[in-house]
């Protein structure tokens, strides 16, 4: 079945991997460039730009992909995509002044705070046109969009890098916004994107009906992200190399994702896949322990590339390890949870373990310890939450799924 996968969707896979490595091969090509500073901060833009999706890029296309994809298409759906349009572009619209003020608070730069904040916009419309596609099933051309977008912001980084030197933080982040625009442009609905007043209230009435999910999608993304906004806190300098190690081990959660839940979400969905139908999966390990390996490998690769031989942060590889297979069997354990049991307890499990490790690590910050101890903790922490979960589906009794 996997071969068959693979040889079926070739370009939509070679999309994934360009995804996987374009931003660690960038950063590797500003440091070589411009430095480690010019890498740090790219690394940092890219850091805020994901939390600043997750806190706005929540289920508004619900309405309109149950309307158009539903088992019975709705006639005259145009109202519910005005609905959807306006509901992104006021989460857009709300977010990207928020993203502004604080990258001119960490950086005390206005021009390269305002392009964030376009590049925010851009990154997030190029997600609604990148699930678009993969709902009308065509997972060839969205995987050649995200080579041709990964080529573009690669080329545009790193020949401001070579022109400007350290210096070339706007270029970059200039060149990333338009490779968006450049392999998305066409699929964008630009005509529906000049939302009138009345389309805002009723998107924003929307997203105030649907905040449950908005919460989810909140809690869950800024724990995937919390060691990386640790490292930030703590010593941003080291944003770019840490960031490599992050993108090399995530192989392992995108190897579940890919080889394992994708092809069991219809049993997830209709409740046919226990913790025993997890636990005592072979096909389960084998992924687990092959991308455990290649994230190893890959994390080794990139700090002899990064530092040469002197191969600082290698210690930090087994706390990133513990920390993505954690983060991979958790999202397995959430499919079954959201799709199965109680979403509001989730939301509530989730927003106590983020106050629980802020709470643990600004103690840690606060008796001097370095950051490389927080993140040992914070692996430690993300191994209790999957044991948690565990627990928890054990327990709990089984309810109707949330529509």
């Amino acid at each position: 079945m996997i071969i068959s996968k693979l040889r079926a969707e070739w370009l939509y896979i070679s999309g994934r991997i360009a995804a996987l490595l374009s931003r660690p091969v960038m950063l590797l090509a500003l440091k070589h460039w411009g430095g480690n500073d010019l890498a740090a901060t790219v690394a940092v833009v890219f850091l805020v730009t994901m939390l600043a999706s997750a806190v706005s890029g929540f289920d508004t296309h619900r309405g309109f992909y149950q309307a158009y994809f539903g088992d019975r298409r709705v006639k005259g759906f145009r109202p519910s995509y005005r609905l959807y349009c306006g509901a992104t572009t006021l989460q857009v619209a709300v977010v990207s002044p928020l993203l502004a003020l604080f990258v001119l608070y960490r950086f005390g730069d206005p021009a390269l705070a305002a392009l964030v904040a376009v590049y925010f916009a851009s990154e997030r419309l190029a997600d609604e046109a990148q699930r678009f596609l993969i709902f009308t099933g065509h997972r060839q051309e969205w995987g050649g969009r995200i080579m041709a977008k990964a080529v573009l912001q690669l080329a545009g980084a790193s020949a401001a890098a070579v022109l400007l030197g350290p210096g070339a933080a706007h270029l970059a982040v200039g060149s990333l916004l338009v490779g968006n625009f450049a392999a998305y442009g066409s699929k964008l609905p630009w005509r529906y994107l000049p939302v009138q007043w009345s389309d805002w209230k009723a998107g924003a009435a929307s997203c105030l009906s649907q905040r449950l999910f908005w919460l989810l999608s909140m809690v869950t993304s800024f724990i995937s992200y919390l060691d990386r906004v640790v490292v930030m806190l703590f010593q941003q300098t080291d944003m770019a190399v840490y960031t490599l190690m992050v993108s090399s081990m995530s192989i392992v959660q995108n190897a579940v994702d890919y080889f394992f839940v994708s092809l069991r979400r219809r049993e997830i969905l209709q409740g046919q896949l226990s913790l025993s139908g997890v636990f005592r999966n072979r096909r389960f390990y084998l992924t687990l322990g092959i991308a455990s390996l290649a994230g190893c490998v890959a994390s080794w690769v990139m700090l002899r590339l990064y530092h040469g031989q002197q191969m600082d942060h290698l210690e930090l590889v087994p706390v990133v390890l513990l920390s993505q297979t954690a983060l991979s069997v958790t999202l397995v354990l959430r499919e079954i949870i959201y799709w199965n049991h109680s979403v509001q307890r989730l939301v509530w499990q989730e927003g106590s373990f983020i106050a629980c490790t802020l709470a643990a690590a600004s103690a840690l910050r606060e008796l001097g310890q370095s950051y490389e101890v927080v993140l040992g903790m914070i692996s430690v922490f993300f191994t209790l939450r999957m044991g948690l979960m565990i627990w928890g589906i054990s327990r709990a009794k089984k309810q109707a799924p949330i529509t």
